[in-house]
């Protein structure tokens, strides 16, 4: 008997018998007027961090297409002093996907703030 309730656990585990939470909340924000205040504070954050984080990610696409136009002219002059001929274009030498992987937590920060002020939050199953 003890053995079946050991292998339901596993099997339970395994597939996942857990209710999946894909980082759904409903918020529910505190009640004080201080608990209040430090939420509007953890807001202003968040948006500062997306704002930063959408300037870095800007500056790094334009990092990446300089340095893809650098590398593609390279290959140009590299391939016409070789005799051969140009297979390649500009856009072969640029991975912009490196510039989002980086990716941002704000809201797994603005989370944080709103529960350290006193919010709950409620995980919505999948």
């Amino acid at each position: 008997m003890l053995h079946r309730i050991i292998l339901g656990g596993l099997m339970c585990l395994l597939v996942g018998c857990a209710n999946n939470y894909k980082g759904a909340y409903d918020f529910i924000p505190p009640s004080s007027e201080s608990g209040q205040t430090c939420v509007a504070n953890c807001e202003v954050a968040k948006v500062h961090c997306e704002k930063v984080c959408q300037k870095d990610n800007g500056e790094c696409l334009t990092r990446m297409a300089e340095q893809a136009q650098a590398d593609y002219e390279d290959y140009l002059a590299m391939q016409r002093e070789a005799g051969e001929p140009v297979t390649r274009n500009k856009a072969s030498f640029s991975d912009n996907r490196v510039c989002y992987r980086r990716g941002c937590d704000c809201q797994i920060e603005y989370r944080e703030c709103f529960q350290l002020c006193g919010g709950q939050l409620v995980a919505k199953a999948e």
